[in-house]
């Protein structure tokens, strides 16, 4: 939804009452309609797994130690 709204003023104050009372109109319409505004939100999931296999880990190691050996 995209609203504008031009408000023939040069007083602050003034601009901002009315830009309070516009919002909080448009907030009684969607409320009114049975609905609302979606807020910013975030999941997070969390598991618990086995870890690191450590053979494979030495073995990652090991080739890791190759390559720098190697100059790679």
């Amino acid at each position: 939804m995209e609203i504008f709204v031009y408000v023939d003023t040069g007083k602050l104050p003034e601009f901002l009452a009315i830009q309070e009372d516009v919002l909080l109109r448009v907030d009684d319409i969607v409320e009114s309609s049975g609905t609302g505004f979606a807020f910013p939100s975030q999941t997070n999931y969390i598991s618990q797994d086995s870890g690191l296999d450590p053979e494979r880990s030495r073995a990652a190691e090991a080739e890791v130690k190759l390559w720098r050996s190697k100059g790679d």
